[in-house]
């Protein structure tokens, strides 16, 4: 289990008021450029796969080692264009 904090930019924060990631999605700040939620999951692949979805839309905070990790992801899918 992982306390992961994202940051939603754009129309990203409605999307996930609407309609959340997980049941323990909570938004904890919000200004009018962003929104943070945090989560408390287990960060499995259809989860990544999830925050890719959502393009630049979102962004990992916390914890390091998964912001790293979809760095990684987003970089190698570059490589393929």
């Amino acid at each position: 289990m992982a306390h992961v904090v994202l940051r939603a930019h754009n129309k990203t924060p409605n999307y996930l008021r609407t309609l959340p990631l997980h049941h323990s999605q909570r938004e904890i700040a919000c200004t009018e450029h962003y929104a943070d939620f945090s989560l408390d999951i287990r960060p499995t692949a259809d989860f990544l796969g999830q925050l890719l979805s959502h393009g630049n839309g979102i962004e990992v905070l916390q914890p390091l080692e998964l912001r790293e990790k979809m760095r990684q992801m987003i970089a190698e899918t570059l490589k393929r264009y």
